[in-house]
């Protein structure tokens, strides 16, 4: 109606211009603002000290711990005093420029911000129905909160949208350095409630689904790594958490466990039942973190605790770590040291070996030392070799391609050096190199590749005949039949289409 009956010109320049035309007097207007500008303030002057105050206890912006309440036992109930000098300070100091016009709009944006964020939190949780979530108003819906966060994010682009540009860049930096603060507060964030939401709703998605349901194509490496421990729960072996780390570059799923054995503990001491393991078992995964979080990997850390065989408890940790297509697909051991001089550890590696390939998961022996480069040091002339005898689909390609990635081996990343080993005497090694050399092109790894003559060992002998019985030998009267129509083909039969009837001898 004013915008119809009065110019534009005097809708600018007269602030009073509703008291010109107010109704008995033009006293009335002015006196009901003297009164809700007194209101305003009073209703700040109590609020905002005590906001600030909490802001300050929760110790997330560092820069506001000089007017954080001292002592033990605070009481909120009351004014603290360095809160109220600040919050005067901050509506002090802006009225010395004279005009209250350079502030308005600041504060015009931060309270349609303010609200908008508050409608964007309550349209959030109705949408992803979070339980902790319950609305008073009988007719609640989302779409109220959405459009009231739309609404308030249309008013303040109007009015300046320079001053909203400019107010959301701000809010936005103050996010932002509150989630580099890393400050552990139980403040209920409501991007918690859209990630939980998003993860259970893809995995129902993936219902009665397993990982052999993925395409090759989108086959990534989902590690478990097993790392040992000693019976105070003090990880060893850590260097396999640095080539675990390294893998990264797949995008896998990273789950590092540990087993407690208290198989052979003292007397009084066993499984959870008792009332200092389980004070064990936190203290060990404590330490999987804190050395997870020194090599910088991301993932789920786990203790377990058995008191039967050591064997039994790794496969279990291999068939119920996970769900669905997301359980790991790759186990990551340690070779046990000194493993001739114990036969007992022998005989138990070796079955725990075979165990988790009879799960259908790859296996990764990792021979390693103190000495493997950690995800803090830089290796800027890094080789990797892989001696490749059997075909295994490409793993042997894909993980020392990942590894090669890492920033550890410098921007370049290190280099490919592939060892094909010849099996048997009428394998053509020319041929054999070039072949290799069209299907590293075909799969994008580039890698150098050098052939080795091994025919006249039993190296393939020993590889392919790895599906045997617990004794070493092959049960079974059909069982050699079996083994050869089943089992894996060297790279030398993989590649080659044809072989010579006599051995290959190479025309000098």
């Amino acid at each position: 109606l004013f915008g119809m009956t009065i110019s534009n010109n005097s809708l600018k320049e007269d602030k009073f211009i509703v008291a010109a035309i107010a109704f008995p007097q033009s006293q009335v207007v002015k006196i009901g603002v003297i009164v809700s500008c007194v209101g305003a303030a009073l209703q700040c002057l109590a609020g905002a000290p005590n906001l600030l105050a909490a802001i300050a206890m929760d110790d997330s912006m560092p820069i506001l711990a000089c007017i954080k309440p001292r002592g033990k036992n605070v009481d909120l109930s009351t004014l603290p005093s360095r809160a109220v000098w600040v919050t005067w300070l901050i509506a002090s100091v802006p009225t010395l420029a004279g005009n209250l016009d350079h502030i308005s709009p600041f504060v015009t944006m931060f309270y349609l911000l303010m609200y908008a964020g508050i409608n964007f939190s309550c349209f959030l949780l109705g949408v992803f129905k979070a339980p902790g979530f319950r609305p008073t108003f009988r007719y609640y819906h989302w779409s109220i909160s959405l459009l009231g966060f739309l609404w308030c994010l249309g008013m303040a682009i109007i009015i300046d949208a320079f001053m909203a540009s400019v107010s959301i860049s701000f809010v936005f930096f103050l996010y932002i350095f509150n989630k580099k603060q890393k400050a552990r507060k139980d403040w209920g964030d409501v991007f918690d409630t859209v990630k939980y939401s998003i993860v259970t709703r893809a995995l129902r998605s993936l219902t009665n689904t397993t990982t052999e349901h993925l395409n090759a194509k989108n086959w990534r490496p989902q590690l478990l790594t097993l790392i040992d421990v000693d019976k105070y729960g003090n990880p060893d072996n850590l260097h396999l958490l640095s080539l675990a780390s390294q893998l990264k570059k797949g995008r896998g799923i990273n789950v590092v466990i540990s087993i407690i054995d208290r198989s052979s503990a003292e007397k009084g001491c066993g499984g959870l039942d008792y009332y200092d393991t389980h004070d064990l078992v936190e203290h060990s995964k404590s330490m999987l973190r804190r050395h997870m979080k020194r090599e910088k990997m991301e993932g789920f850390a786990e203790v377990s605790v058995t008191t039967n065989n050591i064997s039994e408890a790794i496969w279990s940790a291999v068939i119920h770590s996970g769900l669905g297509p997301l359980s790991p697909n790759t186990v990551l051991l340690s070779f046990p040291r000194d493993l001739k001089q114990r036969k007992h550890i022998e005989e138990n590696f070796l079955k725990t070996i075979r165990g988790i390939r009879n799960l259908k998961v790859a296996v990764m022996l990792f021979r390693g030392s103190d000495s493997y480069p950690t995800s803090a040091e830089l290796v800027t002339a890094g080789s990797i070799h892989v001696w490749w005898i059997v075909h295994d689909g490409g793993l042997l390609l894909l993980l020392p391609y990942i590894l090669s990635k890492n920033g550890v081996w410098g921007k370049s990343g290190a280099s490919l050096k592939i060892f094909a080993v010849i099996t048997s005497p009428t394998e053509n090694p020319d041929r054999l190199r070039e072949a290799i050399k069209i299907h590293l092109m075909q799969v994008r790894i580039f890698a150098t590749v050098e052939v080795l003559d091994m025919s006249e060992t039993s190296v393939a002998e020993n590889m392919l005949h790895s599906d045997c019985s617990v004794d070493g030998n092959i049960s079974g009267s059909n069982s050699v039949v079996s083994d050869l129509q089943h089992r894996d083909r060297t790279v030398g039969e993989h590649f080659m289409t044809s072989t010579y009837e006599i051995p290959y001898v190479p025309i000098d």
